[in-house]
């Protein structure tokens, strides 16, 4: 399993985006990408990767979280993988 801190914001980004709006349409998934982004933005927050991995902020960044799993487990042929990382 892959350590967090070792991904790249893109690949926090994606694996963010994965892991809470995987089913939710495509303004779910914006949401979730804007909740990220803005205040990055807006200078509000240091970077993409502090917003991802603020304490508590999402929950599949938890270790022992069923979604932390499924994040590097995922199959790659899976519809909704597919859809998110290509």
């Amino acid at each position: 399993m892959a350590d967090l801190h070792e991904l790249s914001n893109e690949e926090l980004l994606m694996a963010c985006l994965w892991a809470e709006a995987r089913g939710e349409p495509e303004d779910g998934q914006q949401a979730v990408c804007d909740m990220i982004l803005k205040p990055v933005k807006k200078r509000m927050a240091p970077g993409i990767r502090d917003m991802i991995l603020k304490p508590n902020q999402f929950s599949w960044n938890i270790l022992q979280g069923v979604n932390h799993k499924k994040v590097f487990t995922a199959n790659a042929d899976s519809r909704t993988t597919r859809r998110l990382f290509t």
